[in-house]
């Protein structure tokens, strides 16, 4: 695992959190709580259905290759060797049969991830054209 991540061939798909459908011919997506106010402000705070998305299994197939899939449309971090660590414990334990600490783990990930910042993600930001 340490050499994927060290060749930087190591990425995390990661889907928007809010769908926002404005009209039956306009639907957005919003990776947290600014980008959703964002965009309800642009469209005047008129919508007809925000779901907050708790991740891949509740999207259905065509929402996950728009958001998650789609090279032109979705959001890549790449893993960072600094982050290795972290991630592999996080695949070990999500991976593992063991799904107590698999959900306590989920539970809290906000509360004490502590080692993978704003900062490792953001400056890992794989933008549209990048070659990955």
């Amino acid at each position: 695992m340490r050499e994927i991540i060290e060749k930087g061939y190591l990425y995390i798909s990661c889907p928007p959190k809010y769908k926002i459908v404005i009209d039956k011919d306009t639907t957005e997506y919003a990776f947290d709580e600014q980008a959703r106010d964002e965009i309800l402000k642009k469209y005047n705070n008129k919508y007809s259905n925000i779901t907050y998305l708790k991740g891949l299994g509740e999207m259905n197939p065509e929402q996950l290759w728009d958001t998650s899939m789609n090279p032109e449309t979705r959001t890549l971090i790449r893993v960072t060797s600094n982050m290795a660590e972290d991630c592999e414990k996080a695949i070990s334990l999500c991976m593992s049969e063991d799904s107590i600490a698999r959900k306590n783990w989920l539970l809290n990930i906000n509360e004490d991830d502590e080692n993978i910042n704003d900062e490792d993600i953001n400056d890992n930001y794989i933008e549209e054209g990048d070659e990955v």
